[in-house]
């Protein structure tokens, strides 16, 4: 009878960013064309080298993306990019070592399992902003089937998704209060956190603003109902 996802009334548009070989000019030339769309870019890709900066792999074009949809993207309310952190946690992969994705308006996205443990494979860092389910997400498949799958490429829709349902409600909230919200909203779990041979530190801490942090989940687990609730009522 086929499934819902979490925000069954969004319109979905493709880009292409190329192939083998990252093109940032044709992407910032794409993606300047929806700037002004009340719009959530899901980006579930990303550069598997031990440092990302601006000048690697022709990515020095997403520094002005990313400072023109602060200045210009929906109107002036900034744009919303949300990205899937990576799945290379057993490679020693770390968020903060990925200068791109690590913007300050990017929405970094790690993978959870079912019990609300980060998954094995799910990208750590101080740059991470929240988690969602990763491991076992059934969805669907070519040639009309269906199928469970895993890896930070799932999670990150999901964030996705959960934004649409707020900016359908709020369409006037700025990326920083759709930042916000997510991040205070989130479920901060009890598991043990299993660092799976990452040196990255597995406490949990308070930072300046009130957050609670953790490399492995960000701010924890989204909490879909209530950054909803969180936007309707309380912001």
């Amino acid at each position: 009878k086929g499934s819902c996802g979490i925000s069954p009334d969004s319109s979905l548009i493709s880009i292409n960013i190329g192939n083998t070989q990252i093109q940032s000019d044709r992407i910032r030339l794409s993606i300047s064309k929806y700037l002004h769309y009340n719009a959530i870019f899901s980006l579930s890709w990303n550069i598997h080298l031990n440092f990302v900066g601006y000048d690697d792999a022709d990515l020095f074009h997403f520094k002005y993306i990313f400072d023109e949809a602060i200045t210009s993207g929906r109107n002036g309310k900034g744009s919303i990019f949300v990205w899937a952190s990576g799945n290379d946690r057993l490679q020693l992969q770390n968020t903060a070592l990925n200068v791109f994705t690590s913007h300050k308006l990017n929405i970094n996205v790690g993978s959870c399992n079912n019990d609300y443990t980060s998954s094995h494979f799910s990208r750590p860092g101080s740059a991470l902003t929240i988690s969602a389910p990763g491991y076992n997400v059934y969805t669907t498949d070519i040639y009309n089937t269906y199928k469970g799958v895993y890896g930070t490429s799932f999670s990150c829709p999901i964030v996705s998704g959960c934004i649409s349902l707020m900016l359908e409600k709020r369409p006037d909230l700025s990326w920083r209060d759709v930042k916000m919200i997510l991040m205070k909203t989130a479920i901060v779990p009890e598991n043990n956190v299993n660092s799976h041979g990452n040196p990255s530190d597995i406490n949990w801490v308070e930072n300046d603003v009130g957050f609670s942090f953790n490399n492995y989940y960000g701010a924890g687990v989204i909490n879909v109902s209530k950054a909803l609730s969180w936007s309707m009522n309380l912001w």
